[in-house]
This record gives structure tokens, sequence and C-alpha cells, in this order.
């Protein structure tokens, strides 16, 4: 499922409890299993199999209200493609033979782990627990994606837990949420924080909306949520700052940003010619470059005397 489940590999997404992550997994299932794009920009294998959820942390009920609600929200009326479900209580490792009988018997090519917590037994910060469990999944033969809990230190890389849940991923997104209390919407933004095998994408916005009759998920081209955009790269939140002060200097963009100036101009000239442009003069000004390699910068007008 294209950009965020890599194929035949170990994927992860990371977020803070009440993130919508699980909905996400459930999206990616759906994609997965059917070939069609329920979320703008995500794009699924042309060759359809089935998938497994293995969950800790909910019911069959709410997994199937969910499928309900994403297929209504994207105007689908009867889901194509199987998604097998099974409620887990003990650790992968401990199952992972059963599971493994399970997987090939019905040709399953993707199986969601939710949570990956509940998948070691609790011990997310011993080695000798969570190498084994990467170990167990590989033993399957299939792509897999984990749904973790992120590190709550804003320094930290990666899932909550010993470093080895970053290390031993292979494609890591982080999702980011804002919600205001008493509406029914959520912003949310996915950050690519680790490939091995790729570039790391550009961030993915959304504004998930819940109705009575449906979720559906509607791409957003700015950031327009401060909370989430101070979670981003420093590349993504200068473009975010240029796209309403174009032709500003280098200290201009650090004072708004709390950053120091050495920091936004080797991010600047580091991008120079790919993300953002910047004048000949002294100081130099910067702009965001556009699609098209072209500058955004603000025409400059030239007074006459009357």
């Amino acid at each position: 499922v294209y950009p965020v489940i890599e194929e035949n590999e170990h994927n992860i997404i990371g977020a803070d409890g009440g993130s919508t992550k699980s909905i996400l997994a459930q999206a990616c299932c759906i994609m997965y299993v059917s070939g069609r794009s329920i979320i703008p920009g995500f794009t699924a294998a042309k060759e359809q199999r089935p998938a497994l959820y293995l969950d800790y942390e909910s019911r069959a009920a709410t997994q199937a209200f969910r499928q309900r609600m994403l297929l209504a929200g994207a105007g689908i009326t009867e889901q194509a493609g199987k998604i097998y479900y099974k409620r887990m209580y003990s650790p992968i490792v401990d199952a992972a033979t059963e599971l493994y009988d399970i997987i090939k018997s019905r040709n399953i090519g993707l199986v969601v782990i939710d949570s990956g917590s509940r998948a070691v037994g609790g011990e997310t910060s011993t080695e000798n627990m969570v190498i084994p469990y990467f170990n167990a999944c590989a033993s399957w033969g299939t792509t897999v994606l984990t749904v973790v809990h992120k590190a709550k230190s804003a320094e930290s890389r990666g899932p909550a837990g010993v470093a080895q849940w970053w290390n031993q991923a292979r494609n890591y997104w982080e999702l980011v949420k804002d919600q205001t209390p008493g509406q029914n919407e959520v912003y949310v933004s996915l950050r690519h924080d680790k490939a091995n095998d790729e570039s790391l994408s550009e961030p993915l916005s959304y504004r998930l909306e819940f109705d009575d009759d449906y979720i559906k998920y509607h791409k957003e081209d700015a950031v327009i949520s401060d909370k989430i955009l101070s979670e981003l790269h420093i590349s993504t939140r200068i473009k975010a700052y240029l796209q309403d002060n174009p032709s500003s200097t280098a200290r201009e963009i650090a004072q708004a940003m709390e950053k120091g100036e050495n920091h936004i101009g080797n991010e600047l000239r580091k991008n120079e010619g790919k993300l953002f442009y910047g004048t000949a003069d002294k100081p130099r000004r910067w702009s965001e470059i556009n699609s098209n390699g072209e500058s955004k910068q603000q025409p400059e007008f030239h007074w006459m005397k009357d």
C-alpha cells in the first residue's frame, strides 16, 4: 500500500494513544485486499491477497464497525477481498507456529499487529523480547505492519522501548494528531522517519471526518495545525513559513521558528534549488520553489515619480 506499507518488509506506524492509528491500519487492510484507494494519495498493489488483523486492543465488533464506516466514507457499497480477524491474548512468539499455519493455509499477504507492546508481552524495553518478536514475524515470509506507541520524549526516535524497535523496522512512519475537543474531525499528518530501501517521503496530511454514517479521509495540501507542524521535519516547517512569508531572510525564519540562525541557514542551503530559492543579495532572501521549479517569491513593485 504505497507509500506507507512496503511489500515483504516489517513496517511500523507509531503514534500516541488515541491518534487514529488503528483506523489507519484498518484502512490499509481494506486497500490491500481490495486494490481500491480509500485514502487520497494512497495506492494499492494490483494483485490482491487476504490480510490478517491480529488485535490485542479491541474487539471484532469494533473492527467490523470501522470497516463499514471507512467503506461508507469512500463510497464503496461492498468490500472486495478478505480480511481475517483474530483476537490475541498471548505474545506473538508463543503463537508464531499457529499463526504461520493460518498465514500459509489462507495465502495471507499482509499481517497487521495492533499493538506492538502487547504483542511482546509488555516487555518493550527488553531486547531479548523484542528481537524474537521480529524473528517470529520474519518466519512467516509475508508483509507485516505493526502498530506501536511512539516514544514519550520528543528527542527520542521511533517507538517507545528499546532501540531495537527502530533498528529492526525496515520502514517507519509516525502519525501526529490534533483534535479540538467537541469536534467531529481530526487533523493528522504522517511523517516518514525511516526507509531502508528508498528515500523518505514527503509528509502526508489529512482531515479525518467522523460522521454518524461514515469515516472519511480528506487530503490537506497544507498543514494548518501548529501542534502538528511543530512535530514535522524542519524543512517542512520552513516551507510552511515561506508560503505565508516569501522573501524572508534566514534570521527572520529562525526568529519566527525559535531556532538557531545557523541551523535554518544550513537547511536552506542544503535544499537550495530543490525546495528553496535564495537571492544573490546580502542578506539572502529565501522563498519556496513550486512544483514547476519556480520561486514563489512575492513580486517586486517599482514606484514611479509623479
